[in-house]
């Protein structure tokens, strides 16, 4: 399958990137702790002729091809590179673990790990059953949740740490083609699936997996059943799922209830969500040429121009720098003809949000010339100790060296001034500063509000902790204050960067 990137979208940039070195379908991609991608397993619907000896012609056919070869792509230089060695899961699901390896679950019941050290795979313990079309999910403490496939609802649990699995409670019903999702209180919503017992049962039941006890538990139902759909947790830890019917559903985990959100433009049987940095997801394929945007902020649809060609159980992944990655997909059938398959696709594809307007603080940092890492709020780029995001509360230039001066506000951190008596009348200043922060804190005193009139208090500063706010402390500084004499008094606190 040949697919043309259209460039710019509405929101968005679409760009072609490397070509895989192996067409593939079905396939996981795995965002590494280097940034690279991992993409391992999947199938390709080979193009094949061969001589009928019955008919006596030459035959042309498809055949579909299990993918035993892994790549890896560095976006740093958009290249795929071959990885040595075989996945040993074959038709696993894989999923990053807290120590940066891969591990690739179910498929026949066996399982692997990927070192990207050594960039190699090895041969881990086998699944307690064997399975395909499960979930394989990562828990907060660190293990990993395999359930359903193959027509089953048991579950297990993998442990890094000794490398055993273990079973763990069962769903309510059995189910393959389900989504798994962890919640932001560790808990694993899943959703719909479908099983066959002679005939065949959709479900729009959703099940909640607690991993600290192991237990299964209804949620709120689905308003439609769903298979062969996609789930995605937003930003505010609800979450989306789109595909099996035209209409999506957003689930909150608070409530524990579904409701219906507006329809994207066009239908998608099987698309992958893309939650990116703004929040917003972007939606893709379901055997569709076109890509969509979901703005969770508005409620609302947008379009996110066209990628070309069909995809369908493609791959799409966030990466480190903000960018998706879309790579693969294929077509069970030619649309319309009756054909046999069409071979899994090559090639992959880069999306770029957008970025919008600079916040303030995000103009602050690119005045600074901080880029990546360096402009992150924490960051201390300059090795003066003082985070980013500090220096931007009082206004200091982030590369410095600055001063700033505080003015009585009398809100949280703001300095306030007032007349004290205790033994006497005092011109009281008190203001917050951060503990070991870097920078260089001064009460400073006037007659008038003239710039270079301020001198600094004479009073000994009195430091005392914050309950409840160990990082932070108060200042309290006393100056002795005549009214006759001095019937007026401002005051600032300069805070310096040096």
């Amino acid at each position: 399958m040949i697919i043309l990137a259209s460039g710019p979208a509405a929101g968005g940039t679409w760009s072609a990137a490397d070509l895989m070195n192996v067409g593939r379908t079905g396939h996981s991609s795995t965002l590494l702790e280097n940034g690279k991608v991992l993409v391992s397993d999947g199938f390709n619907y080979e193009e094949q002729f061969y001589f009928d000896d019955f008919i006596g012609e030459w035959v042309f056919t498809t055949v579909r091809v299990t993918s035993t070869i892994t790549e890896l792509y560095d976006p740093a230089t958009d290249q795929w590179t071959v990885v040595s060695g075989i996945n040993p899961a074959t038709h696993g699901i894989a999923v990053r673990l807290s120590d940066g390896k891969v591990l690739a679950a179910g498929g026949f019941g066996s399982s692997g790990l990927y070192d990207p050290v050594a960039n190699s795979w090895t041969s881990a313990d086998p699944l307690l059953q064997s399975r395909e079309n499960h979930t394989t999910t990562l828990l907060q403490d660190g293990r990993v949740l395999v359930a359903g496939g193959s027509y089953l609802a048991t579950a297990e649990i993998y442990d890094p740490s000794t490398g055993d699995w273990t079973a763990t409670g069962s769903m309510t019903v059995p189910r393959q083609r389900h989504t798994a999702t962890r919640l932001l209180d560790g808990r694993v919503l899943v959703t719909g699936g479908w099983h066959y017992d002679g005939t065949q049962t959709n479900y729009n039941s959703c099940e909640l997996y607690d991993p600290t006890d192991g237990s299964w538990s209804a949620t709120g139902s689905l308003s439609f059943e769903r298979v062969y759909h996609a789930a995605a947790i937003l930003h505010d830890g609800r979450v989306l799922v789109a595909g099996s019917v035209a209409t999506p559903e957003i689930y909150d985990p608070i409530a524990g209830t579904w409701s219906s959100i507006p329809a994207p433009q066009v239908y998608r049987g099987q698309p992958r969500l893309t939650v990116l940095q703004s929040g917003k997801v972007l939606v893709t394929g379901g055997s569709k040429s076109s890509a969509e945007i979901y703005d969770p902020a508005t409620n609302s649809w947008s379009s996110a121009g066209e990628i070309g060609g069909s995809l369908s159980e493609h791959s799409a992944i966030l990466l480190s720098d903000g960018r998706a990655l879309v790579s693969g997909g294929g077509s069970n059938f030619s649309a319309g003809t009756g054909m046999p398959p069409i071979p899994s696709s090559h090639e992959s594809f880069l999306y770029s949000e957008d970025a919008g307007p600079l916040t303030p603080f995000e103009a602050a940092a690119a005045a600074a010339g901080l880029a990546d890492d360096n402009a992150l709020a924490d960051a201390t780029p300059f090795n003066d100790g003082v985070p980013n995001l500090l220096k931007f509360a009082f206004g200091l230039n982030l590369g410095g060296p600055d001063t700033r001066r505080m003015t009585p506000g009398g809100t949280a951190g703001l300095p306030t001034a007032y007349l004290h008596e205790d033994g006497g009348t005092f011109f009281r200043v008190e203001y917050l500063r951060r503990k070991n922060s870097g920078l260089s804190y001064t009460p400073r005193k006037s007659t008038t509000l003239a710039s270079d009139s301020f001198s600094v208090l004479t009073g000994t500063p009195v430091v005392s902790d914050i309950i409840g706010f160990p990082d932070w402390e108060r200042v309290t500084v006393d100056e002795p204050y005549d009214p006759i004499t001095t019937t007026k008094l401002f005051t600032v606190v300069e805070v310096t960067l040096d």
